[in-house]
């Protein structure tokens, strides 16, 4: 028998006794035969250990004496009249760290020393897993091969991921994040593969962002569903794919949909998160990954007590549960281990080292305090005969001291204070130096760690250290031949004269930030519905009120108002369904329709609506078309007139005019036929009165179309035979710019 506190209770002797009768008994245990007890829950014999430095354990043994001993100054003193040299130097050290850094640092040094040495059996100790994943960072760079016996938080695995986020796409309605994660998720695949991450890049790009649709099956089978009714040449293979997906999902989450209010046992959660699964295949995916079949092991154990003892639960009771039990559990991937191991304090029972190093010997983590939580606390525990938090420290001591005397080189690390703040030792370490301090006038502190941390040469570096870069400096690319768009917007036009940089990575290498879906409407949303508005005010949309089949006048103003504001209302419809608050964009909207009808009346007298929303292409040359959307094409006696809706910054007449802006020439050079006049209408200046105040006419606007065409065809030029593409670095543009982490003006604009 090798000691085990459940093998050491007081009645153990005669558990041992009465099996000695039938066989021969081997007791194994830790500390002394006689006399004071090193460990007072383990008994048993003295097993015959491999030589340690002599008189270590009598000077523990004098360290560590029980309550009923002399004072601690008495014991040093005796001690050290008999034994004049310490027994526990240069063996044992102890090292102070300023920073949590610091004491990383120490660790990965101290080790790369004793592997030099040929020290090959090596062991870290610590009950600081944030210390241990710095500390096996630092050893991996250094090239030490590293056994992590403690590994990490089963919560933080691939296979945890999917089923937490699964979970938040059930309770968050198929939120589209924790969905789309889901998805991609190996768990998810089955076995088709190729097929469900097609469907997946399909549902996302497709349904979620082309449509903005953040969450919701059913929102998501209505934008399917409109999307094949304007795509009809869409494969229908693929829509049946996608249809089937969301169908799966919803069958899926039905039975944990009907838990998401109330309370049911816990067994009936774990029960329905397991049909969930297994209907979605994840959990056979789960049986075959070793993570996942960690989490298996933890669900039939929370099952199995579930079964046994009754237990209500409301939702979050239940998430809370699940994921906690996920977090304690730890997860350590099948490895052909190192010459170091690095473990937790119950993990080292039973070890001996070549070299030991006990980390992070704070009051926080050694021993540590009992675990917060007012239902499974002592008094609980002692009802149930569990051990207590006395018992458990008595444990844990016990197997500090067995470390203590387990190695042939030991250092024990320590830091003092962390992010500003003093941090206590643990009460055993300051035990130890107090002793030693008292007895041999030393605190055992390693001055020779401290000093080589401080030497350049201490740190790892690679033998051939790469050049460092060069200073940087304004980006001016080359855009490769052949990657010049022929097709240019007045979007794009317009960001070629604002930074040619910018150009350059989205339009000639079609870099773009990924697209986030809103939940919110923003300004551009609300101008996106605006222009809505007006398009079936004025044409013929489908699904919406409208058109206004006569001329406005003050005749029928109420009635146009009317039908602008129900056309609104069916516009702004579905983000009421989806944010109640964007209620107040649309009230924004309906306190300018009367302004806009008034305005609308006037222009009337000189002016009919003649196409509204046309999408035009006009080429240039054979390698450069212009294309673009117009809001408005008006007719009157002196020809055409192009109007743009303004719901947000208009250009000023200075920078229309020195062609700047390039929006109202861009738009006159996309119709063949004589245009007298382009202008911006601002409907959103609050307060003031709807009127085209920026507007190009007549020979100014053919003068100034006619530089804009030719400006456009020379930079074409210029591009093709190589020109640069520099950053402007304007701070007004640079605000609006999203390519700011390409081209690093900070870097270079110092």
């Amino acid at each position: 028998m090798v000691g085990e506190p459940s093998l050491t209770a007081p009645n153990a002797p005669g558990w041992r006794n009465a099996c000695g009768k039938n066989r021969t008994v081997c007791g194994l245990r830790q500390g002394r035969t006689a006399g004071r007890r090193t460990s007072p829950d383990i008994t048993g014999e003295r097993p015959t250990l491999p030589p340690h430095p002599a008189h270590r354990p009598q000077c523990l043994d004098s360290i560590y004496a029980g309550t009923d001993a002399p004072e601690l100054r008495r014991r040093a003193n005796d001690f050290a009249a008999d034994h004049p040299d310490s027994p526990l130097q240069p063996q044992l050290t102890v090292f102070g760290a300023d920073s949590a850094e610091q004491e990383a640092r120490a660790i990965e040094l101290r080790i790369r020393q004793w592997l030099l040495e040929g020290r090959r059996n090596l062991g870290i100790v610590t009950e600081d897993r944030r210390l241990a994943r710095r500390v096996r960072a630092l050893l991996e760079r250094a090239g030490v091969e590293l056994s992590d016996s403690g590994g990490w938080a089963l919560s933080t695995t691939s296979a945890a991921t999917a089923v937490e986020r699964w979970l938040e796409s059930v309770e968050q309605d198929f939120e589209h994040r924790p969905l789309l994660d889901f998805l991609k998720s190996p768990f998810a695949c089955g076995e088709e593969r190729e097929l469900h991450l097609l469907q997946v890049y399909r549902l996302e790009q497709d349904i979620i962002l082309q449509g903005r649709i953040a969450r919701g099956i059913p929102r998501y089978r209505r934008q399917l569903g409109t999307r094949q009714e304007l795509l009809g040449d869409w494969p229908a293979a693929e829509y049946q794919g996608l249809f089937a997906l969301l169908d799966r999902l919803e069958a899926a989450a039905a039975g944990l949909r009907e838990l998401l209010t109330g309370k049911y046992p816990a067994e009936r959660f774990l029960q329905t998160l397991r049909d969930s699964l297994d209907e979605l295949g994840v959990w056979t995916a789960l049986e075959r990954d070793p993570a996942g079949e960690r989490i298996l092991r933890v669900w039939e154990r929370l099952h199995s007590a579930a079964s046994l003892t009754p237990l209500e639960l409301d939702w979050n009771e239940f998430r809370t549960w699940f994921g906690r039990s996920l977090e304690t559990a730890h997860f350590s991937p099948a490895g052909a281990g190192g010459p170091v191991r690095l473990l937790s304090l119950e993990q080292s029972q039973c070890l001996r080292f070549d070299g030991l190093i006990i980390a992070a010997c704070d009051a926080l983590h050694l021993p540590g305090g009992p675990p917060a939580g007012p239902f499974f606390n002592d008094r609980v525990r002692r009802e149930l005969g569990l051990p207590v938090w006395h018992e458990r420290l008595g444990r844990r001591f016990a197997l500090f001291r067995h470390l203590l005397t387990g190695a042939g080189r030991l250092l024990l690390t320590r830091r003092r204070e962390d992010q500003g703040e003093p941090v206590l030792p643990s009460p055993w370490l300051e035990l130890l130096q107090g002793f030693h301090r008292l007895a041999w006038d030393d605190d055992l502190e390693d001055a020779d760690l401290g000093q080589r941390l401080n030497q350049a040469g201490s740190r790892v570096r690679p033998a051939a250290p790469p050049p460092l870069p060069e200073p940087p400096v304004r980006p001016r690319p080359v855009l490769p031949a052949g990657l010049r768009p022929h097709r240019v917007s007045a979007s794009s036009h317009q960001r070629l004269i604002d930074c040619p940089y910018a150009w350059f990575a989205g339009d000639g290498l079609s870099l773009k930030p990924p697209e986030a879906i809103r939940e919110a409407l923003q300004k551009q949303d609300y101008g996106e519905r605006v222009h809505r508005c007006l398009e079936a005010f004025h044409g013929q949309v489908r699904g919406l009120p409208g058109p206004f089949a006569e001329a406005v006048t003050t005749t029928n103003r109420e009635a146009a108002i009317a039908l602008l504001e129900r056309i609104s209302e069916a516009v702004f419809a579905r983000d009421l369904e989806d944010n109640f608050q964007h209620r107040g964009w649309l009230k924004r909207w309906q306190e300018r329709i009367p302004a806009y009808i008034d305005w609308q009346i006037e222009r009337a007298r000189d002016w009919q609506v003649q196409q509204v929303e046309q999408q035009i292409e006009r080429p240039l040359s054979p390698d450069l078309v212009l294309r673009g959307r117009l809001d408005r094409i008006d007719r009157g006696a002196q020809g055409l007139a192009i109007i743009d809706y303004k719901t947000g910054r208009t250009p000023d007449s200075e920078q229309v005019e020195t062609g700047e802006a390039v929006q109202l020439p861009f738009y006159r050079l996309l119709l063949e036929a004589p245009v007298t006049r382009s202008s911006y209408l601002p409907l959103d200046d609050k307060g003031r009165k709807v009127q085209d105040r920026v507007a190009l006419e007549d020979e100014a606007l053919e003068q100034l179309s006619t530089a804009v065409r030719e400006r456009l065809q020379r930079l074409a030029a210029d591009m093709d035979a190589g020109a640069p593409l520099p950053a402007w670095g304007d701070d007004l543009t640079c605000r609006r710019c999203d390519l700011d982490g390409l081209c690093r003006k900070a870097v270079w604009d110092g």
